[in-house]
């Protein structure tokens, strides 16, 4: 199982840039990792401008067979102005991996 987590970046918003340092990302791959006891979990941190993007690039370099999505916390009006992340992996996502919307 891989975890993708993806740190957002806005051109100058300073933020976590490095995993180690993230402690959202740290939570989730925690959480992750205890509920998926047993499991082999491989974790990816990424830091992107386009999520949508980053997300069918790692789900093609890994050879997921499905792609299970948690809710996106984007407010309306970015959500508007920036497209829906779901709406956009949706109409590009290869036909043979599918999609699942969990939130």
């Amino acid at each position: 199982m891989y975890v993708l987590f993806i740190r957002e970046v806005f051109t100058t918003i300073p933020g976590p840039m490095v995993e180690s340092e993230d402690e959202e990302a740290q939570a989730v791959f925690q959480s992750v990792k205890s509920i998926a006891e047993g499991a082999d979990v491989v974790n990816v941190y990424a830091v992107s401008d386009d999520p949508a993007w980053t997300i069918l690039d790692n789900a093609a370099i890994a050879g997921v067979d499905m792609l299970i999505l948690g809710h996106s916390r984007r407010f309306a009006l970015t959500r508007l102005l920036r497209g829906d992340l779901m709406q956009q992996l949706a109409s590009q996502l290869p036909a043979e991996i599918r999609l699942v919307i969990v939130g």
